[in-house]
């Protein structure tokens, strides 16, 4: 899912910049962030950059203002002033802060890369899969590739799920901040049936098994007779962007069982090295079996 901002629109004038608010009275934004935005804006059309005086000419702004927006970004690296000439340039933290907020973790450039590797595993295995992704305090289910064995699960695009319960939730759950984790399983967990961990500690202890194999596993944690094999998908940062997940139904005999989960995993390494991840993150041997009962 591609997010657009379209609340606030720059629309550029005659020697200065307009910001055009479509639903957010004027009244509730910050002047300085508007005029600091504007002046990004203008340096962003100007790669060999632009001089102080350069800059108030065509923002209208009060020469001082400006020099004072300009001091702030150079500090934090927004914006830099070039050695040798005096103009301002788009800094280095912009490109610091494109690479987070770039492919690896928008939902569209996710689906689109996985696409081609999820077809590739249902037909190698004669299972569905799904591509789940974080959402706040669940993972969502964003695209899905379907068996084409005459029987199997049907997966809905769109399905949220809790984050402490399943093995995609799981797997991505295991991958999250510190911070993170603690703050989602205060308290006790939800129980969905017999076999979902409701005790937070007992939880951490599958989570710290889940990142020394590399993979999550569900028995019937959500809904009874569901089982399920996933593998973390990370982008370009190092961080849990997703998750592909396997869920089938019955006990299959070891064997299989071993297919599944090494092909899984063997999709999500692919996945996540296509979005940019370390090498490092993703190298995965044979897998182990988990040792816990879910």
């Amino acid at each position: 899912m591609r997010i657009l901002l379209t609340d606030v629109r720059l629309v550029k004038a005659p020697q200065k910049f307009h910001i055009e608010s479509m639903k957010i009275p004027p009244r509730h934004c910050s002047p300085v962030v508007d005029k600091a935005t504007q002046l990004l804006d203008v340096l962003a059309t100007s790669p060999a950059g632009r001089s102080l005086a350069e800059l108030v000419e065509q923002l209208g702004l009060a020469r001082s203002t400006v020099y004072r927006i300009l001091n702030s970004l150079v500090v934090y690296g927004v914006v830099e002033k070039d050695a040798q000439e005096p103009v301002y340039r788009l800094g280095p933290k912009l490109s610091e802060l494109a690479r987070l907020l770039g492919p690896q973790n928008d939902r569209a450039a996710l689906s689109d890369v996985a696409g081609p590797v999820m077809d590739a595993l249902v037909h190698r295995i004669s299972e569905a899969c799904k591509l789940s992704v974080p959402d706040g305090d669940g993972v969502l289910t964003i695209r899905v590739a379907q068996s084409p064995a005459e029987y199997g699960l049907a997966i809905r695009i769109g399905h949220r799920a809790p984050i402490q319960a399943g093995g995609s939730s799981k797997a991505i759950l295991a991958y999250l901040p510190a911070l993170e984790i603690d703050k989602l399983l205060e308290g006790s967990l939800k129980r969905y049936t017999p076999f979902t961990i409701t005790d937070p500690e007992m939880m951490r202890e599958v989570l710290g098994q889940i990142r020394r194999v590399g993979y999550s596993e569900d028995n019937s944690e959500i809904t009874l007779g569901v089982h399920s094999v996933a593998a973390p998908i990370f982008g370009q940062s190092g961080q849990v962007i997703g998750a592909v997940g396997v869920p089938y139904l019955g006990d299959p005999v070891p064997e299989r069982l071993r297919t599944i989960r090494q092909a899984v995993i063997e999709a999500a390494r692919t996945i996540s090295l296509s979005m940019g991840a370390p090498a490092t993150l993703t190298k995965q041997e044979s897998a182990p079996s988990l040792k816990y009962g879910t």
